[in-house]
């Protein structure tokens, strides 16, 4: 999309490979008649990682809300008839896709200009291992329970490494705790019956033998 003085084009590629890059490139044209200064902000998808930023390009927070987001932002200056040629490298953090919004431009005059926003699919690369950011969910090389960075809670014989404690439903470590909790209840209500049977039969013998040396005494 174009404002009155700015026009603003990202370019991509149609796909990538998970475990894969792909860099995006910013073409920034101005055409006011006087020097402007500007600020352009590029949202980051997801915890993808970003390198190969171009000169004075950085990567800084820009949540909305409680959505925590990534940006590469650049401060800029135009003079009229200028063009500013910007790129970074992503390498997503997941296959399946990946979204990027509207880069946005706000200059020192009030002026809102937006680029196109894209999406390309992140494709698995079907080798039969499950490679770095592949996952059950969107690539057959991967198995349930498997280490994949995604805790997938399918019954399968395996414990997910990926899942909390007690969340797998293959993770019998809470029925063997509660086991061992019942038996060690148990014994100590066994042991504490024994004992107290004890005690009362120590007693019992105590006093008998009281009463009969009382017998004897005459008291």
């Amino acid at each position: 999309m174009a404002s009155a003085e700015y026009t603003i084009v990202k370019d991509h590629p149609e796909s990538v490979h998970a475990g894969g890059s792909f860099t995006v490139e910013i073409r920034v044209e101005y055409d006011g008649s006087d020097d402007a200064t500007a600020t352009l902000k590029d949202k980051l998808d997801g915890e993808a990682e970003v390198s190969g930023i171009s000169a004075g390009g950085e990567v800084v927070g820009c949540s909305q809300g409680v959505l925590k987001r990534r940006c590469v932002i650049w401060d800029l200056a135009f003079e009229p008839g200028s063009r500013k040629n910007l790129r970074y490298t992503v390498k997503p953090d997941s296959a399946g896709g990946y979204y990027s919004a509207a880069a946005i431009l706000n200059d020192d005059k009030g002026t809102i200009a937006v680029s196109n926003a894209f999406s390309i699919p992140v494709y698995c690369v079907e080798d039969g291992v499950c490679g770095e950011g592949e996952d059950f969910r969107n690539c057959d090389d991967c198995r349930t329970g498997s280490a994949d960075g995604f805790c997938d809670l399918e019954e399968d014989g395996r414990v997910d490494p990926d899942c909390e404690r007690f969340s797998d439903p293959d993770d019998t470590t809470t029925t063997t705790v509660k086991e061992e909790t019942t038996t060690t209840v148990k014994t100590v209500r066994e042991s504490s019956t024994t004992t107290t049977l004890e005690f009362e039969g120590e007693e019992g013998l105590l006093s008998r033998m009281i009463g009969f040396l009382r017998g004897l005494l005459g008291l």
